[in-house]
């Protein structure tokens, strides 16, 4: 299904968001470094991206990403209403040139003593990335980087912040793979965490039954690179101010060899 831009740029247009956190100065810089293995907290989202991934794409793709968020913040504010939340997000995403094939929502059970939501997260990582082992190397490096990240780090720190309303989160995990010079693909995972206690630290937080509830929503994306491309200076203008406060890169991701390196 391609891209309507005159519609998408009229949709971006009308768009209403709060006073950005931090004043516009000029053009932005790009967080972003090429070449290389790079995570970025966007929000509640956690990207890493495969160093064969240019710059002006994850400029794009996290531009799109906040975006999306900040729309389904407007739409969708009360943080109890975590899958119409979802529903206004992927809406945003598909007028930005994301091709989202929605795969469901599944719950997660717990066995035994119950999992550390990170455990849980490289897990179904490792099943829908099946054979691609860099990129599942991607997300287990940056969940690591997270996770050793101190409470004030400005990384974690935006992340909590986003994530966690109270007694439940949504965040996304997600990977972008420019497939040796193809279509990047981008494999995604949503999740909703609900529990009978305020949620501090989510990527720590310790799910056991009948304490919390976690589902799950995968789903492998395709991107219209022309919408993406030509919507991505319409996004920026929007998002003016947002970049700074809100899409923070992780330091290079240090990465094993491929196994037929």
């Amino acid at each position: 299904m391609s891209v309507d831009i005159i519609q998408a740029r009229q949709i971006i247009s009308e768009i209403v968001l709060p006073e950005p956190l931090v004043e516009a100065q000029g053009d932005e810089a790009s967080p972003f470094t090429a070449g290389t293995d790079q995570a970025a907290v966007i929000g509640q989202d956690v990207f890493a991206f495969l160093a064969g991934t240019d710059v002006e794409l994850r400029d794009a793709i996290a531009d799109s990403a906040l975006l999306a968020q900040l729309v389904a913040d407007s739409r969708v504010p009360d943080p109890d209403d975590i899958v119409g939340w979802y529903a206004a997000y992927f809406t945003m995403l598909k007028t930005l040139g994301w091709l989202v094939q929605d795969g469901g929502w599944s719950e997660v059970s717990e066995a035994g003593d119950g999992f550390e939501v990170h455990e849980k997260i490289a897990a179904i990582a490792a099943v829908l990335l099946g054979p691609a082992v860099t990129a599942l190397a991607a997300i287990t490096a940056t969940l690591d980087a997270l996770k050793a990240a101190s409470d004030d780090s400005p990384w974690i720190t935006l992340f909590n912040k986003r994530s966690i309303k109270g007694r439940s989160a949504r965040f996304q995990i997600g990977v972008v793979d420019p497939q040796d010079g193809g279509a990047p693909l981008v494999s995604l995972i949503a999740f909703a965490l609900e529990a009978k206690t305020v949620v501090t630290q989510v990527l720590l937080f310790k799910v056991t039954k009948n304490r919390a509830k976690l589902r799950t929503n995968s789903s492998k994306v395709s991107l219209d690179l022309a919408a993406l491309h030509d919507l991505a200076p319409d996004v920026r203008a929007k998002l003016r101010g947002w970049q700074r406060a809100y899409i923070k890169a992780l330091p290079d991701l240090e990465l094993p060899p491929p196994p037929d390196a």
